[in-house]
């Protein structure tokens, strides 16, 4: 599927590059390094996002959807709030609210944590390989001394727009995990900044050359919003107040690249944990009255062609909510989550798989497999689009809409354009008579 949120960004980043600089923001060193701080501390939107939300309000302590500002925290926007405007995949835009101006529950202390996706271990580190792997970058440990924390190079460049190329990153098997964690954050910046060359596939911009000085400092701003954002220590802070001690401004990067690398390196890593939305994600289904004929368990599996021990092991390992050995008859709730699930363990996805395709989804599991379907390039589920209206509907429709509001004006025009369209059928029809014999 193309990918829908291209234009949008583009346009984004037009606007936010002529604002920048036309007004020269974030060009002081001391400016920049708070912009970062800034992003660190909203880990619940995109760094972009964050960035855009720094832009229209600075000094904002706290923000978030609608939809989460109610769920998660028994709040809601004031009447008369003022929005925020943001950039989403659904596009072109998506509203979100300061805490000043909601209302409800108090906020609590540690409301960050409310998004945070787990310590950065090693079984977490050793999680990313598959990750890695799936984008065509092989890890390879090394044993290096103290100073050489890793490096990533280009085993083959991209050969057509629809193939990544391959890449190797190095990363020092002697430093502890932190560390290591911060070295694959920055040496994927580096990647995804462009400064080993583009790749369509991976979304890799073409840029021009930069010196040394400037890659580093891209490399490092985008490795210190990873890994704060995740609260992992790294010599990257150490790096950029270095850089704001010596340097006053801070020129020749692109502000709108380093955003957005750090982004993807946490899309990558599947590090995200942003505020939710409602539209257009998948809906809870609405429970259906009790059925008729109750299906039996044992056709249900078989017509999946799921295997029985599979659907128990799915009750064992806590995603099923019912035993299936303790059943005989299925309610339509019920066999709506046999089908979700058993219908993707029935297709190959093992353990880890079917981990990662869940994970959003509230429980139980009880979708409708007919109405839904996994977007690979955003990762979610999102409900089939409803099949095209009738033209006739829709005409009707907006009929009887004008009738309700009394908008005889609109409905005398209306009358005119069909009036003159059967005067010009009227012509056709005559001009395309045979002539009298």
């Amino acid at each position: 599927m193309p990918r829908q949120s291209t234009f949008d960004y583009d346009a984004a980043r037009s606007l936010v590059d002529r604002l920048l600089t036309e007004s020269r923001l974030y060009r002081q060193s001391k400016d920049y390094r708070a912009l970062l701080d800034f992003v660190v501390r909203l880990r619940n939107f995109a760094p972009f996002n964050a960035m855009l939300l720094q832009l229209q309000k600075p000094g904002l302590s706290y923000a978030a959807s609608a939809r989460d500002w109610q769920v998660r925290f028994g709040r809601k926007p004031k009447d008369g709030a003022r929005p925020l405007l943001i950039l989403w995949p659904f596009g072109p835009v998506a509203l979100v609210y300061d805490v000043i101006d909601t209302e409800g529950k108090e906020l609590p202390q540690d409301v960050a944590s409310f998004f945070a996706t787990g310590p950065i271990d090693a079984s977490r580190l050793a999680s990313f390989l598959p990750m890695l792997a799936d984008s065509n970058i092989e890890w390879r440990w090394v044993d290096a001394g103290d100073r050489g924390a890793g490096s990533i190079t280009v085993l083959q460049r991209a050969p057509d727009a629809k193939t990544a190329g391959h890449y190797r990153i190095h990363v020092n098997r002697n430093h502890d995990v932190p560390v290591q964690f911060a070295t694959l954050a920055h040496e994927l910046a580096h990647m995804f900044l462009g400064h080993l060359g583009p790749d369509k596939k991976l979304s890799v911009p073409e840029r021009p050359p930069m010196d040394h000085v400037a890659r580093e400092l891209e490399a490092e701003s985008a490795a210190y919003l990873v890994c704060a954002r995740n609260g992992v220590a790294s010599k990257s802070e150490t790096y950029l107040k270095d850089y704001v001690d010596t340097h006053t401004t801070v020129e020749n990067i692109d502000l709108y690249q380093v955003m957005r690398a750090a982004g993807q390196v946490e899309t990558l890593l599947e590090l995200t944990a942003h505020t939710r939305y409602d539209p257009p994600s998948v809906a809870r289904p609405v429970l259906q009255q009790p059925m008729l004929f109750p299906s039996h368990i044992r056709d249900v599996v078989d017509t999946i062609g799921l295997e029985w021990g599979a659907a128990v092991r799915l009750h064992d390992d806590g995603l099923l909510t019912f035993d299936p050995n303790r059943v005989t008859t299925l309610d339509q709730a019920m066999e709506d989550e046999l089908w979700f699930l058993g219908s993707l363990v029935a297709a190959g996805c093992d353990p880890l798989m079917l981990k990662r395709l869940l994970d959003g989804l509230a429980r139980p599991y009880r979708y409708d497999h007919r109405s839904v379907y996994y977007d690979w390039s955003r990762k979610q589920w999102l409900r089939f689009p409803p099949a095209p209206r009738r033209i006739e509907d829709i005409l009707n429709d907006w009929l009887s809409e004008l009738v309700g509001k009394g908008d005889e004006g609109t409905l005398q025009w209306a009358q005119a354009c069909v009036d003159q369209a059967l005067q010009e059928l009227g012509k056709a029809t005559e001009g395309r008579r045979d002539p009298p014999g």
